[in-house]
């Protein structure tokens, strides 16, 4: 007991009680942290996480219906509607993502956060494809019923005119058969006309009943209306009707196709809902699922915090009870074994301060296990160590005078080496601006070639549009020429059909004799008239197709042209391409080289910082001289143990000794200026040599080996 020290025995007892005490409050303050933590989890983790997901859903929800209501009845508002809600969506899951960052221990949030962003990411895309879509399809409608108009416009003018006929031709007594294909006419016109007006009937109908196989159904009748038309179409002379029958056919197609289109649009539209409402549903599952971990997560809490609050309570009780016996029997105790011998300890501190380390300690003392124990050894072994410290000292004084002369010899040949390094630099400088002047002239020949190429290949170019407009124009040429053969055409079937003609009137001449004698000699004239028109004809014909040749194979060597100049382009551009490579590079060597010509003169500067800082070593070597003469009559001062027998017993460092602890030289070995490393190396220099960590660094017992190797 009365070896242990007196730090033990007083922190053991005291610590004791201290452990107790912050044991029992360690406890409670667990219990309650674990209590106050549940309840920060509940208000600001789980509750706010419960409240997000169900905003969410609820958000999610309302884009649904506002969509699904847009779908059936095609009103803005609820388009808009429907936005509105996906930016709640989009609000309430950043809140959801900023939760989840916040609190890692949300997991199921934070898998959810990452399961929606995608989501709800693609969600817009489709809600506004979905627009687009309804858009579309109104588009279709608006344009059916535009068409619509139109056709029902041309049937009545149709009908009204053909009307107006059937009684022109009754009052004029007309044959029945003339008559009877007028009704015709417009019988067929009026039947076509209902077919139309059934399609239309049955496709208003399937779109409000949003029926497909009706609007399919109705679609078949376009055949029954092309059969009329068909049939109608050999029936009408006039130029008026045979243009409004041709509008109301193309209409008539024209209406076929978009209701063709609008099936399509409405099939994909129906599909399209499908992957909306499964992605829809998809974002509620998720949130559902959050929503129900958090109030899980909240109850579990709650019961947790109860049964935490109750146990604290009982803890604390009953660890009062012990920490108030156990302090009293520990005052008891250490009332014991405070008051040792300082008074040698002082003794012997106090002839230390005086410089004298001779003095002696009672063994019996140095023997105790207490504090004052070991304070009584520590003084005894700092005796020991100083007196040897002061002779070591003292002969290390000595060492560094004479390492001071080696110093200085060796800063004379640094010296000399250092300005025959800068002279060599000097040289390496100067060529390096001469190639640094001639590799930029090269740079700049190249930038010339490279603007004498690209101008070359613009007017290549230029060359390459004309040819091509040169083609264009040989090819209206061509156009031009085989409609003059269609027009050449046409007057020989002219001829013909005068021919024949002449011909008939001819044989009715004949057949009145004496009487159409006159109207023969007409039409022989007119028969060698039409036969000269078709022989002209002909031959027109036949230069046209000659010149229509000629100019193809112009055409053909026009473009021929056209694509060697081409490819002529193409090489210039390869060309120019390259001395704008050649360009870079010569401009890249020439920056290059710069840089090491900088370099160079960071190094003739360093080299000059080299020769400043060897003549402050030789001057610094000649100050540590001096300073070692110094310390040697201050280390006289001290009184070590053994005195005079144990200064002579310390080894003296030979020259030799010295010597081998330098680092040999590299042989070959050419110095390289670092101004950064000579700084860095100056730097600590410039510190005293005196005191690291508290202690002096002359006091050190390894600072021999130091001064040695210096």
């Amino acid at each position: 007991m009365k070896n242990l020290k007196l730090g033990t025995k007083i922190g053991a007892a005291f610590g004791l009680l201290i452990l107790i005490a912050v044991l029992l409050g360690g406890l409670a303050i667990w219990n309650m942290s674990r209590a106050s933590g549940a309840s920060a989890k509940l208000a600001e983790e789980y509750v706010p996480e419960v409240d997000i997901a169900v905003g969410l859903e609820r958000a999610s929800r309302e884009v649904m219906y506002h969509i699904r209501g847009y779908t059936w009845t095609e009103e803005k508002r609820f388009a808009d509607q429907s936005f509105n809600s996906y930016k709640d969506v989009v609000k309430y899951l950043g809140q959801a993502r900023d939760l989840a960052a916040k609190y890692p221990e949300l997991v199921k949030l934070r898998e959810a956060v990452a399961q929606l962003e995608g989501k709800v990411k693609d969600w817009e895309p489709m809600l506004r494809e979905t627009v687009t879509r309804v858009e579309h399809m109104q588009d279709l409608l608006a344009r059916m019923v535009a068409m619509s108009g139109e056709v029902v416009q041309n049937s009545s003018s149709f009908v009204e005119m053909q009307d107006k006929k059937l009684a022109e031709e009754i009052r004029a007594g007309l044959a029945a058969d003339k008559v009877l294909e007028r009704a015709r006419k417009t019988t067929l016109m009026n039947e076509l006309v209902n077919t139309y007006h059934n399609i239309r009937v049955g496709n208003v109908r399937g779109q409000l009943t949003r029926d497909v196989k009706l609007m399919q159904e109705t679609m078949k009748q376009f055949g029954t209306m092309e059969k009329l038309a068909a049939e109608l179409t050999p029936m009408v002379h006039v130029a008026v009707n045979q243009q409004q029958l041709k509008k109301i056919q193309e209409l008539s197609q024209n209406y076929k196709k978009l209701m063709e289109e609008f099936v399509a649009a409405f099939n994909g539209m129906q599909e399209f809902d499908k992957k909306r409402v499964a992605l829809a549903n998809a974002i509620l599952d998720a949130c559902q699922a959050v929503a129900k971990t958090g109030t899980t997560q909240t109850q579990t809490l709650a019961t947790g915090n109860v049964g935490s609050l109750n146990f604290s309570v009982w803890v604390m009780v009953i660890g009062l009870l012990v920490a108030l016996a156990l302090g009293v029997v520990i005052a008891w105790v250490i009332t014991r074994s405070i008051m040792k011998p300082v008074l040698a300890t002082v003794g012997c501190v106090g002839q230390a301060a005086q410089g004298d380390f001779t003095f002696s300690i009672d063994k019996t003392m140095l023997e105790r296990g207490d504090e004052l124990g070991e304070m009584l050894r520590d003084v005894d072994k700092m005796a020991d160590t100083l007196s040897v410290t002061v002779a070591e000292s003292t002969v290390a004084a000595m060492t560094v005078a004479t390492s001071s002369s080696e110093i200085s010899q060796g800063n004379q040949d640094l010296s000399e080496r250092t300005q025959q390094q800068a002279s060599a630099i000097e040289e390496t400088a100067s060529a390096l601006e001469e190639m640094t002047s001639s590799v930029k002239q090269n740079a700049h020949n190249a930038s010339q070639a490279n603007d004498l190429a690209r101008r070359t290949a613009g007017m290549a170019q230029e060359g390459g549009q004309a040819v091509e407009r040169t083609i264009q124009a040989m090819q209206a040429v061509t156009e031009s020429s085989r409609k003059i053969s269609e027009i050449i055409n046409v007057v020989n079937e002219i001829a013909f059909q005068t021919n024949l003609l002449a011909l008939n009137a001819a044989v009715e001449a004949a057949r009145a004799g004496e009487a159409g004698r006159g109207f023969a000699v007409v039409a022989g004239e007119v028969r060698n008239l039409a036969g000269r028109s078709s022989q002209a004809a002909k031959e027109i014909q036949t230069l046209i197709t000659d010149s229509v040749a000629k100019v193809d194979q112009g055409n053909e060597l026009v473009a021929e042209s056209g694509r060697l100049l081409g490819e002529i382009i193409t090489n210039v551009q390869h060309v120019a391409d390259t001395i704008a490579e050649i360009t870079a590079a010569s401009q890249e060597q020439a920056s290059g080289i710069e840089e090491v010509n900088k370099a160079v003169s960071q190094m003739d500067e360093a080299v000059q910082q080299n020769a400043a800082l060897v003549e402050e070593a030789a001057s610094a070597s000649e100050n540590m001289a001096a300073a070692a003469e110094e310390l040697s009559a201050q280390m006289r001062q001290f009184k070590p143990r053994g005195g005079a027998q144990a200064m002579r017993s310390l080894p003296s460092p030979s020259p030799a000794a010295r010597l081998a602890a330098k680092p040999p030289a590299r042989p070959g070995a050419r110095p390289v200026a670092k101004p950064t490393a000579t700084k860095a190396a100056a730097a600590p220099a410039a510190k005293p040599a005196g005191k690291q960590g508290g202690k002096d660094d002359f006091f050190g017992a390894g600072d021999l080996e130091g001064f040695e190797e210096f």
